[in-house]
């Protein structure tokens, strides 16, 4: 039989059926031994808390907690901690008799009105067991607890945090996943609207009044050959005359573009090292590929030094690493991966200064604005998504999704006002920032091979694209037309850029080339009455020279 305590510490002792505490009093020793009350009971543990203080609920939390067959524990007061501790009531007491621990309570053996049990006595209406005798077991005895850690086992999960937020709140109960995308589409469909307000006129209805290009011949000045397999990347030097390239092979070279000669070579842990960049010095080349990693190697003039040896490691993905690009000094270096994520990275500490996180899928490409333009970058991905970022907050500013398939290569305009994409739905796509739209479209429908890159002339007018058909593919910006074709590759054009200077552009090739090539001659555009008076100047400039000839013969 239990012992008549108060109510401060009902039923601390109780008998060997059942303990129950009623705590209600509101000072702070009547809610915390509510929740001590049937601590040692035998079949069954209550505590009921009902004190309107924060602590109410958070002791009744503890009531039953050693009950042999059964413990129940309920917290009504509003407290934060009322409510938390309430769910997890009666685990030990549950398990020990072998029933459910979850829910708070488990009910193995009948349990008796709190209204019908004395204060700190058994439940009223029930024959009492005979006390039993002997000494008790280890855990049962007098000032003996057992650890208060739960089993790593256990189901119970652990309280959230007070004024944490769930994914549900909220949302009312008529709202689903299913209606809350619909009304994303919804929005979204009136955000274009409200574009296609402002879009009024087309970019070739502009340039009308701009004189066309004329065809126009590029030369192959340099064939560099030396790697063993597919040409996957390439980057100018600022001294526009050095090019590094990576390959297939496991080898990245630096070349002299001016002699065709190597003037370093480093061998990669694995192969497929899918890109390189030069810093802005000069004096270093970053590249990477399958092994997850950026590496910086130094360069010195002297070309039997080991650059293995003062290798780098800056970047460490959990996936391939896609691009790579120098910021404008040699300290920080931007990274994409197939792990959908790009970075920024600080050289000298490989510390990871920023992430940027928003592709759906495999960031591909990226290319840096130019530098009087801001601290932003454009990535382009499998997701079929071009997204704008801001390097200082690591948030996406500007995203389009118009390209039908995969985004190979990004390129920023010269003025950093727009950028071009090229992308394996054989298009290639302007797109102003400023308009916030995509502007211009560049496609023929002789063309059903993917753009695997892509780069802009000096000036911005000329839009140089590297196809899977082995051609390269000239366009004018302004006017949408194509205006040349470049043919010498054996096999699908990987990766081209345009020199610093804009005298000349390299292309790579998976037929294990690079080509530099320059423009040979430009021939714009006249009009047809200034073709006619041309063609007539030069035909009496012939005829003059022809009857010079004869009359000095003659003569």
């Amino acid at each position: 039989m239990g012992t008549t305590l108060p109510a401060s510490r009902g039923g601390v002792r109780s008998s060997a059926t059942a303990g129950i505490a009623l705590g209600t009093a509101p000072g702070a020793r009547g809610r915390c031994p509510a929740g001590r009350g049937g601590a040692g009971g035998g079949a069954a543990g209550i505590a009921l808390g009902t004190a309107p203080g924060g602590g109410a609920g958070a002791a009744g939390a503890r009531g039953g907690a050693r009950g042999g067959a059964a413990g129940i524990a309920l917290g009504t007061a509003p407290g934060a901690r009322g409510r938390c501790p309430g769910g997890g009531a009666g685990p030990r007491g549950a398990r020990r008799a072998g029933g459910p621990t979850a829910g708070g309570s488990a009910a193995a053996a009948p349990l008796a009105p709190p209204a019908s049990a004395p204060e700190g006595g058994a439940a009223a209406g029930r024959r009492q067991p005979e006390p039993r005798r002997g000494p008790l077991p280890p855990a049962r005895r007098p000032g003996l607890r057992r650890p208060r850690a739960r089993s790593p086992a256990s189901p119970l999960p652990s309280p959230p945090r007070p004024g944490a937020k769930m994914a549900t709140d909220g949302l009312h109960e008529n709202q689903t996943l299913a209606s809350l995308k619909s009304e994303a589409e919804s929005l979204k469909g009136k955000l274009e609207e409200e574009r296609a307000k402002l879009h009024d006129v087309e970019l070739h209805q502009v340039a009308e009044r701009v004189e066309a290009l004329g065809q126009f011949v590029m030369k192959t000045r340099r064939t560099l050959k030396g790697h063993g397999n597919k040409v996957l990347c390439m980057d100018w030097c600022k001294d526009k005359r050095r090019i590094v390239s990576s390959s297939q092979d496991g080898k990245v070279i630096v070349w002299d573009s001016f002699t065709t000669n190597k003037e370093h070579a480093v061998t990669m842990p694995c192969t497929w090292v899918m890109a390189c960049a030069y810093a802005p010095s000069g004096c270093a080349i970053a590249c990477g590929g399958l092994d997850n990693k950026c590496s910086v190697y130094p360069l010195t003039f002297d070309k039997n030094e080991n650059m293995a040896a003062k290798k780098k490691s800056v970047a460490m993905h959990t996936n391939y690493l896609s691009a790579c690009s120098f910021t404008n000094s040699d300290m920080q270096i931007l990274t994409a991966s197939g792990d959908g994520t790009c970075a920024l990275w600080d050289v000298e500490s490989g510390q990871l200064l920023q992430s940027f996180h928003g592709h759906g899928a495999d960031v591909l490409c990226l290319d840096l604005a130019p530098s009087e333009t801001g601290n932003t970058f454009v990535s382009g991905g499998c997701d079929k998504k071009a997204m704008v970022w801001d390097m200082r907050s690591g948030q996406c500013v500007q995203a389009f999704e118009t390209h039908e398939s995969d985004i190979n290569s990004v390129r920023y305009y010269p003025s950093g006002d727009a950028f071009a994409s090229g992308s394996d739905d054989a298009t290639c796509r302007l797109y102003d920032l400023r308009a916030d739209r995509e502007v211009a479209i560049y496609s023929k429908e002789s063309i059903i091979f993917g753009a695997s890159s892509v780069d802009f002339s000096l000036s911005g007018r000329l839009l140089f694209a590297g196809y899977n058909d082995y051609t390269i593919n000239v366009w004018d910006v302004l006017k949408g037309s194509r205006v040349s074709i470049l043919f010498g590759h054996e096999n699908r054009v990987s990766t081209l850029r345009v020199s610093p200077d804009g005298t000349a552009f390299c292309s790579g090739s998976w037929d294990h080339t690079l080509r530099d090539g320059f423009c040979l001659f430009f021939t714009p555009m006249l009009p047809s009455s200034w073709k006619r008076l041309l063609v007539k100047v030069l035909l009496s400039c012939f005829a003059t020279m022809i009857l010079i000839y004869f009359w000095k013969r003659l003569s």
